[in-house]
Order: structure tokens, then sequence, then C-alpha cells
């Protein structure tokens, strides 16, 4: 199998392994087209709980990216979504294609808040990139009731030295975990070994 195709079949297996352990992941990678309405409405059967939404987006032309959409509800019960794209804010839901949440009749903003300030993305990392992002929110701590190990202050931290080093963080990584390892990633402790390196790799970066 040629190297580029091998590459790619690692990273799909990784989405469904990783996202099947990480509790904040509620769906595995959905498939969507460029401008589609994604229908957050709740049903008796069909339940969208808080959490990240990863998705495939079919862009304009020839091209698909990857991005996350994260449903979060305050204790008040008020709803907002969010999408996170590794390609920066500038580009996140503008040119190649644009996203709508919609919950029954009502539509509601994408904000960009979660997406980078600058590209992490030149070389074209954005399934990579949900992958360790989706590791990383995983242990944030949003509020105090919260266990995570990243506080909102060291999560600005991570995205400002990713604005910086980004890009050749992501290649480091492909290249150590995905192009050199023999690893397919196609069973849940491969998953975890996955995700314990990428955590290794932010300790050593970071002082997690």
């Amino acid at each position: 199998m040629p190297h580029g195709r091998t590459c790619q079949l690692k990273i799909s297996n990784l989405e469904k392994q990783v996202y099947n352990i990480l509790t904040k992941v509620q769906k595995s990678t959905q498939f969507v087209k460029h401008n589609a309405v994604l229908d957050f409405t709740e049903t008796r059967r069909r339940k969208f709980p808080p959490g990240f939404y990863p998705l495939t987006v079919a862009e304009q032309g020839n091209e698909s990216h990857g991005v996350m959409i994260e449903k979060r509800v305050s204790g008040k019960g008020n709803i907002r979504f969010y999408i996170f794209d590794p390609n920066g804010k500038k580009w996140t839901n503008t040119s190649g294609y644009n996203l709508t949440v919609r919950i029954g009749t009502k539509t509601y903003p994408l904000y960009k808040t979660i997406s980078p300030d600058k590209s992490w993305n030149k070389s074209g990392n954005c399934g990579l990139w949900n992958i360790v992002m989706a590791i990383i929110f995983e242990v944030v701590k949003r509020n105090k009731n919260d266990e995570g190990i990243i506080s909102q202050h060291k999560l600005k931290q991570i995205y400002k030295k990713f604005d910086s080093i980004g890009n050749k963080w992501i290649d480091s990584l492909k290249d150590d975990l995905i192009v050199k390892t023999r690893l397919s990633y196609n069973t849940k402790s491969q998953g975890d070994l996955f995700i314990s390196a990428v955590y290794g790799r932010l300790a050593k970066l970071f002082g997690l």
C-alpha cells in the first residue's frame, strides 16, 4: 500500500479507537457537505449530550477538511456551539465551507473561540489535529467541578505555543507516531498507547 494511504488508514483507525475511549467525544467522525445544516434536535431516542462532535467536511471542489463542533450547556441550561478548525479563525467556517447548527427551527451561531488565532495546519494534518485536540480537551478543567489537569490558563499557553510551533510539532508527531511506527491503531490498547504518547509530549513541552 502506498505510503500516503497507509498513513491515512492509521489516522482513520485512530479516529475510531481514540474517539471511543475519550468520554467527551460524543460521536465518531461524521461526513457532511460544505454547506450542511447540522441538526442537533433531540428526540426520545436521539440525544446530543454536551461534548465534541468531529466532522469531515466535503469542501467545494475535491478537498475535504476536518473540524470539531463542541456543544456546551451552562448551569442555567443555555446552549452554545463552538467550532475548532486547525486552519485558524480567519478560515473557520468561511470560504471553503459554511456550517449551520439547528435545534428545531432555531439556528445557533458557531463561536470560533476554540479555534487558534493562527493556522497550525500548513501541512494538511486536520484529521490528526482533531484527534490531538480531543485528547487535550478531555482533560481541560472548565469549572471547579471538573477533574481536568489542564487549567484555562494552561490551555491559553498551549494555544500560544502552538501558534508558533504547531506546524512543526504536528509534523514531528506524525512522523514518530504514524509514519515510523508499525502500529496500525486498530485496537483499543493501541489507541490508549497513542493517547499516552500525546500526553507525554504535552507534558514534556508544557510541564503538565
